[in-house]
């Protein structure tokens, strides 16, 4: 009774989690401070110049409050914006190409992408279990590694709201492309504190040299109350906080470094891109069903 209690108010624990102020306006000092990078979006070149090697990083930022801990759970549980509620912190993937010794272009497109439930109950699901079995440290379960990780091929139907891109040598393409190769990177290992999206993206534009930032810190609260019933989510200071790569902290990473020149601007090609694949699928639909007609037709009288 008291499990299924606890699942029906989940979505006011998320609520609660993390400890802080009260809640501040979406357009407070703080939050447009952290976000003010973003008016300098419209002054990016907007035209991508195509090379034989490249990388680029594309993120799905969801540009959430980072001005405090609640402020944050407050926008993840429902976005600023849209009022979603799928409770997303967005995606980062890239972008490879280049070529083989045989001159035969080579692209990849995905990133690092888990916790789907299957080895291991979701971070919040772990949460709940451990307050259910009266657990001292039920925060800890953020830390845990999941086991359930992968590579995942696309956006995983994410749009990108920045792309940044490098030209490679011949040599950092291959590098990139051996880190990234499944036999080499423990994409099993799909951890919210070590190994994910954002984190992927950092190790790998560390292979190239270049240095993003992704990480944020938020404090969990002590203990909170579900009804009259008190709940401890840690007694061990060490679960006090928890660090963790954010799409939001890189995109704005990604913008400072194509703001000084260091990167290049990329999104209106991704997007084009993305459109065209769009039209492209929408045609081929069509084309097929226009070929099927005489098959549908005959078969429609003969009923």
């Amino acid at each position: 009774m008291y499990r299924k209690k606890l699942f029906l108010v989940l979505p006011v624990l998320l609520c609660m989690f993390f400890s802080g102020c009260s809640y501040k306006n979406r357009k407070s000092s703080d939050y447009q401070t952290l976000y003010e990078h973003l008016q300098f979006i419209r002054t990016y070149p907007k035209i991508m110049v195509n090379s034989d090697f490249y990388l680029v990083f594309l993120v799905d930022a969801k540009h959430l409050d980072y001005s405090g801990s609640q402020p944050f759970l407050q926008t993840f549980t429902k976005h600023p914006d849209t009022h979603s509620k799928e409770c997303n912190v967005g995606h980062a993937w890239i972008f490879l190409k280049g070529r083989d010794k045989n001159g035969k272009i080579i692209t990849v497109e995905g990133g690092h992408s888990g916790e789907t439930g299957l080895e291991k109950p979701r971070y919040f699901d772990g949460i709940s279990d451990l307050i259910e079995s009266h657990d001292p440290n039920p925060a800890k379960y953020l830390q845990e590694c999941l086991e359930d990780g992968f590579f995942q091929q696309g956006s995983g139907n994410h749009i990108p709201t920045f792309a940044a891109k490098i030209d490679l040598t011949e040599q950092q393409f291959q590098d990139i492309l051996t880190f990234i190769d499944p036999k080499n990177y423990p994409y099993k290992k799909y951890s919210l504190t070590q190994r994910q999206c954002a984190s992927f993206i950092t190790q790998i534009a560390a292979l190239i040299d270049i240095e993003l930032e992704s990480e944020i810190t938020l404090p969990i609260k002590r203990e909170m109350f579900l009804g009259n019933q008190k709940i401890q989510l840690w007694t061990d200071e060490k679960y006090a906080e928890i660090t963790f790569a954010s799409p939001d902290i890189l995109e704005k990473s990604l913008m400072k470094l194509t703001q000084h020149g260091q990167l290049e601007y990329a999104l209106p090609f991704f997007i084009t891109k993305k459109r065209n694949r769009a039209i492209k699928k929408t045609r081929e639909s069509a084309c097929h069903t226009m070929q099927r007609f005489p098959e549908r037709y005959l078969r429609h009288k003969s009923v």
